[in-house]
């Protein structure tokens, strides 16, 4: 096997795990993005809910703004009534008798308690704030049941239509969770070491070494071409020699020359 196309465990493990780390960032967003696009699903129903509840608690409000219109028009010219007959006792045993019933409390009045509200006015007007106060709340529980009514339909359209998204997107989810199982597991030992080989089959050749510069001893440089006449030739480097031997050696050569 070829140089090129082996490779160590441990570079190969590295290789597989910087891919499937590169993979799991991907993943990640594309999780984040499902997401949000489940979470913006699950607001735009319960916003659509919320709408309908308003629209059906307008929709009652509406229907009982009548009713509450009148029966604080009735209330009022009741209390302005009871204050002018403060001083006058006959008109308010008068009023007390017709008002019996509704100033009783779940009964008519007896004679001892319209006795009493008959001598003080201002027992009179405290029993009927009280009844004033019980008529608003009776008509406020009769709007509040059945606003009640309607927004407890709605209520439970919005959990079943909330129970089937709820299991969409569960099963969305988990779809995805196991294809993104299955493409990180794709990332394999073999899928790293055939990363590795293409990557070094297409990295370039690495440059040649400089070859160094054979100069022309015509364009050599001025101070190398002196140099090089200034040196002797052969035969005078002979010559000089031959003179030094014989200062050294005289007489040993007998006139020849060697």
């Amino acid at each position: 096997m070829q140089r090129k196309q082996w490779f160590d465990r441990k570079e190969i493990v590295e290789r597989m795990r910087s891919m499937r780390g590169q993979l799991d960032a991907e993943l990640k967003i594309a999780r984040q993005a499902s997401w949000a696009r489940q979470s913006q699903e699950r607001d735009e129903l319960d916003g659509r809910t919320q709408a309908a509840i308003d629209h059906a608690r307008g929709h009652v409000s509406e229907r009982f703004r009548p009713q509450w219109r009148d029966l604080y028009r009735a209330q009022k010219k009741e209390e302005r009534h009871v204050g002018r007959i403060a001083d006058r006792m006959l008109d308010r045993a008068a009023f007390v008798y017709a008002q019996r019933e509704r100033l009783g409390k779940g009964s008519p009045l007896t004679m001892r308690q319209m006795v009493r509200l008959i001598r003080s006015g201002d027992a009179l007007a405290k029993r009927l704030s009280q009844v004033h106060e019980q008529e608003r709340r009776s008509l406020a529980r009769s709007q509040k049941a059945e606003t009640k009514v309607l927004t407890d339909r709605i209520w439970e359209i919005h959990r079943a239509r909330f129970e089937t998204l709820r299991e969409r997107q569960a099963a969305e989810r988990q779809a995805e969770r196991e294809q993104q199982q299955a493409e990180r597991k794709g990332i394999s030992f073999a899928m790293a070491k055939a990363s590795l080989m293409i990557e070094q089959e297409d990295a370039p050749p690495p440059p040649p070494e400089p070859r160094p510069i054979k100069r022309d001893p015509e364009n050599a440089p001025l101070r190398q071409r002196f140099g090089d006449s200034a040196k002797p030739s052969r035969a005078e480097q002979i010559r000089r020699d031959m003179e030094q031997w014989r200062k050294k050696n005289d007489g040993r050569d007998f006139g020849r020359e060697i």
